[in-house]
């Protein structure tokens, strides 16, 4: 009878958990907008998390895609990104696979990168991440790996 009961209760409180997400815009987007005011195509990269297996290291990050009217942040109509491109500054081959993007939610999306775990560890490694976006636009953002560390950099 225990068996059952555990991951019954375990699962409702994933479902409880899952339903106090907020699908709003994050914070820094909102205290952006209300200080800057009309802005147009509002592309913010964060990393999100770093996870570390085995053999590689995953980062998320999270890209915020909006526009920011009469000091609100609203959201894009549609997907404007499509396959992201990622490429080593280095001579060593730190990629372990493409990268992936996918909508989030109505105000971001989520890129996920991977890399070999062995390669990070040798020391800081540069990476450059394209975004494509429809209208025939490229957001470009630097990754950098060091201690353990990702930072970002988006021009």
């Amino acid at each position: 009878m225990r068996v059952l009961v555990l991951p019954f209760i375990a699962l409702f409180a994933f479902a409880a958990q899952a339903q106090t997400m907020s699908l709003d815009a994050p914070e820094y987007a909102k205290h952006f907008c209300v200080k800057q005011g009309d802005v147009q195509n509002l592309v913010v990269p964060s990393v999100r998390a770093v996870i570390r297996k085995a053999y590689t290291t995953q980062v998320l990050l999270d890209v915020l895609d909006a526009d920011c009217k009469g000091h609100k942040v609203m959201p894009k109509s549609s997907n404007r990104f499509s396959k992201p491109s990622l490429m080593d500054f280095s001579e060593v081959r730190a990629i372990a696979a493409s990268p992936r993007i996918f909508r989030a939610n109505e105000f971001s999306y989520q890129v996920v990168l991977e890399f070999y775990s062995d390669v990070l560890a040798m020391g800081e490694r540069n990476f450059l991440l394209k975004l494509y976006a429809h209208d025939g636009s490229v957001y470009q953002i630097t990754v950098t790996t060091r201690d353990g560390g990702t930072f970002l950099q988006a021009y």
